[in-house]
């Protein structure tokens, strides 16, 4: 809960410096209503990690760019 009184949401950080790491952030985070809540919800990850989860992550997005594609041609 953040401090809305609300469920907060569970995203995760796809910045070079956090990649792969999941944290609980207030509902109303793209809005005026912004309480400002934020909270890791994973410990740091080493350097290896981090290339390890951001080139999975890339190869996924490449995936499913192909498929879309291949879903359009049909």
């Amino acid at each position: 809960m953040c401090s809305c009184y609300l469920k907060s949401l569970k995203l995760v950080s796809w910045s070079d410096s956090n990649t792969g790491r999941r944290y609980y952030r207030c509902r109303h985070v793209w809005t005026a209503r912004d309480c400002r809540f934020f909270r890791w919800i994973d410990p740091e990850y080493s350097d290896f990690l981090k290339t390890l989860l951001l080139d999975l992550h890339n190869v996924v997005r490449h995936l499913k760019r192909e498929v879309a594609i291949e879903r359009e041609a049909t």
